[in-house]
């Protein structure tokens, strides 16, 4: 297996945020550069998820992956 939890409809949500960004940057940079992070840590976020619902790997610690995962998206949006 290789993930798929989602039936792979991260890949889509991740996708829409990309083009929302890319659309966005020549009238709305500050917040297009922001959408882009974003769309990049949920990618990364989701497929970690992803890949221990799916069984092909594990979070080893919910409490540090949830604190991560939240850092990361902070970051992204600042």
């Amino acid at each position: 297996m290789s993930g798929g939890h989602w039936d792979y409809k991260q890949f889509e949500a991740v996708g829409l945020l990309t083009e929302v960004a890319r659309d966005a940057m020549l009238r709305w940079p500050k917040t297009a550069r922001r959408i882009e992070a974003l769309s990049a840590a949920l990618g990364e976020i989701l497929h970690e998820m992803d890949y221990d619902f799916s069984g092909d790997a594990k979070v080893r610690d919910d409490k540090t992956f949830d604190d991560q995962a939240v850092i990361r998206l902070k970051r992204a949006v600042n």
